[in-house]
């Protein structure tokens, strides 16, 4: 599904949480993550794959995100995705 164009809201949802990934917006992400009730939203952005073939992670590590990327990596990204 590509989610460069969003037209629903859950795309809109992972184009922000993408956009957090690139800034560092580490306790916005966190409390994202760690919100009750959003189990299903949380395994979407962390597995949800870009029209580019990458990740929130992938964006993290591009954007020289660490402390993104320790987050992802501790909330249960799915490391044996590729891009």
């Amino acid at each position: 599904q590509n989610m460069d164009h969003p037209s629903n809201p859950l795309q809109k949802e992972m184009q922000d949480f993408i956009k957090l990934c690139v800034d560092g917006n580490v306790e916005k992400i966190r409390s994202i993550l760690d919100s009750k009730g959003n189990k299903k939203s949380r395994r979407t952005f962390l597995s949800q794959h870009l029209a580019s073939g990458e990740t929130c992670a992938h964006v993290a590590a591009r954007f020289g995100q660490a402390e993104v990327l320790e987050l992802l990596l501790a909330r249960g990204f799915p490391v044996d995705l590729v891009d």
